[in-house]
């Protein structure tokens, strides 16, 4: 599919998205974990299920203007900027581009709760700027489909952040420019 520009959008613009789906988890274990485990490109697809590869393109320490381009299921593509990186916090992406049909903009937002040792509440925000009225009325109303699927990733990611993984530390792929 091929990769076109998205509009651009800010960490606030994500909360007021045509279409916005929150889902929120309590996971056991510590804000420092979860982020590490953010931080490993290899975990995305594992909790992530539609995801099949995740690279980061921009040296550490990861921060706002961090790239990385996302592949999932269907052949799809997003290049992502994220606009907020705040360590064990929040950390929240616009896609700049994206090979994603019916699509303008898509961000996300992920707010970490501490809710005491070992203990965090996540937040995640995922936002949808559907190109044209009909795309907008389907994502509509396909909202509690996506929610409760988006939902699953978070089962997912409480799983693997509560279990025995281990993550591992990220290996950006920084394009030499010539």
């Amino acid at each position: 599919m091929k990769v076109t520009p998205c509009q651009h959008k800010s960490l606030a613009d994500i909360h007021r998205a045509p279409v916005v789906i929150l889902n929120t988890i309590d996971i056991d274990c510590s804000a420092e974990r979860l982020f590490a485990i953010f931080e490993d490109e290899h975990a995305w697809t594992v909790w992530g299920s539609s995801l099949e590869k995740v690279v980061w393109t921009s040296p550490k320490p990861f921060g706002v203007g961090t790239t990385r381009t996302v592949d999932m299921a269907g052949g799809i593509t997003g290049i992502e900027e994220f606009v907020a990186w705040k360590d064990n916090e929040q950390m929240a992406f616009c896609f700049t581009e994206s090979s994603m049909p019916n699509m303008d903009a898509f961000g996300e937002d992920y707010q970490l709760e501490k809710l005491g040792d070992n203990k965090v509440r996540l937040h995640w925000t995922a936002a949808f700027w559907p190109s044209n009225s009909v795309a907008t009325f389907f994502f509509k109303l396909l909202k509690p489909v996506m929610t409760w699927y988006l939902g699953s990733f978070l089962k997912n990611l409480k799983k693997l952040a509560e279990g025995d993984y281990q993550p591992e530390e990220a290996t950006p792929q920084i394009k030499e420019v010539s």
